[in-house]
């Protein structure tokens, strides 16, 4: 059952552990209900409802949220991430350490990451991403300002001393995040009513539900679309001949992030994703992942290189190509020139090899 904050906010949490879990971690510094971490006292579960907290501290919230839903909804999951390593610093954390839970994502400046299409910026990009980072930096010191409200000795962190880190998260999610859909609330209440047992209780929800179904028709079931950073999707490189893919099902519906393979995986075989549309012409490839700052060298890549003459068929990438083999299809593709290892196949059967599941229609996340 949805759970209020603790300090009646407004907001509300899936259950008290994601709750207690945000609260510890970034609403804290964000709750307009909150004059910062620790002050008030309040527990987790107390009654605080109806209480919209310091009048000046939620015009500071508002601010910030509709500024960032007239512009760029990410500036939202930006601030909860500068929060909750500020949460961290003001713990006594040193900075690295406090940042250190979102190292291993990419995170370029944001107006650096975004790709600009002819209609994005009429003939001015320069003017395009000058626009982009103003918008930012506007957003960031909304964001400041209601952070450090409750907590003024946080203005000297990193952060908040300057607008660069908030538009590097910004770009984390830009150029990380996965799209992941949720269950619908009021399809798992409707789910609710019909499980339970025959008798008056049911007829009196069956009474008010009823009319609501009707209402809503098939609606009621579409699930919650939202964005999120997984630390082990975001390390998987890219190929134009990828071996698995991010697909969802109709069903799936649980905000998890789903891996489908393409075909048999050989264990300890480099798992491979596309980073863009690997169905369009080499030129539009290359044009996008101009973007990510490589060029692919894939087999795929290396293949159409030589046909069209290139002088270079590794297009400049810093590994050198390998040749096709039969067996994979020459899934390589980019590979970070630093970083963590690959990430791999496990063996799923004693010939050493993942049998692919069906495809199931779904649809392709970003």
């Amino acid at each position: 059952e949805p759970f209020a904050c603790r300090r009646g906010c407004g907001l509300a949490f899936c259950g008290a552990e994601c709750e207690q879990r945000a609260w510890k971690t970034w609403h804290c510094l964000m709750c307009p209900a909150s004059l910062g971490p620790g002050v008030g006292g309040a527990s987790a579960g107390s009654s605080a409802a109806g209480d919209s907290g310091d009048a000046p501290r939620r015009a500071l919230y508002d601010a910030f949220v509709q500024h960032a839903e007239e512009s760029n909804e990410i500036f939202i999951l930006a601030a909860r991430v500068c929060a909750a390593a500020t949460s961290r610093a003001l713990a006594d954390e040193p900075w690295e350490a406090a940042w250190s839970q979102f190292a291993s994502f990419e995170q370029p400046l944001w107006w650096d990451a975004v790709a600009l299409t002819e209609d994005d910026h009429a003939g001015d990009e320069e003017g395009a991403r000058r626009r982009m980072r103003e918008v930012l930096t506007e957003s960031w010191a909304l964001a400041r300002d209601l952070v450090c409200a409750g907590a003024p000795e946080a203005l000297h962190l990193p952060c908040w001393e300057g607008e660069e880190v908030f538009a590097r998260a910004v770009g984390m999610f830009e150029r990380n995040n996965c799209s992941v859909l949720v269950a619908s609330a009021v399809e798992d209440y409707f789910l609710y009513v019909d499980d339970l047992p025959e008798g008056f209780a049911k007829a009196a929800a069956k009474a008010v539900t009823g009319p609501l179904l009707d209402a809503l028709g098939p609606a009621y079931a579409t699930p919650v679309e939202g964005t999120g950073l997984f630390a082990l999707q975001a390390l998987l490189n890219h190929s134009c001949q990828p071996n698995v893919s991010f697909v969802k099902r109709d069903d799936d519906v649980d905000g998890r992030v789903v891996l489908t393979a393409a075909r048999d995986l050989r264990a300890g075989e480099e798992l491979v994703h596309s980073y863009i549309d690997e169905g369009e012409a080499l030129e539009e490839r290359e044009a996008q992942l101009r973007d990510y700052g490589f060029a692919c060298d894939c087999a795929l890549c290396v293949q159409e290189r030589i046909a069209r003459g290139d002088s270079d068929p590794a297009g400049g990438a810093a590994i050198a190509p390998e040749p096709m083999d039969e067996e994979d299809g020459g899934a390589l593709g980019y590979v970070a020139a630093s970083g963590p290892a690959p990430i791999t196949a496990a063996a799923a059967d004693a010939n050493g090899t993942a049998a692919a599941p069906r495809r199931p229609g779904g649809r392709k996340l970003k």
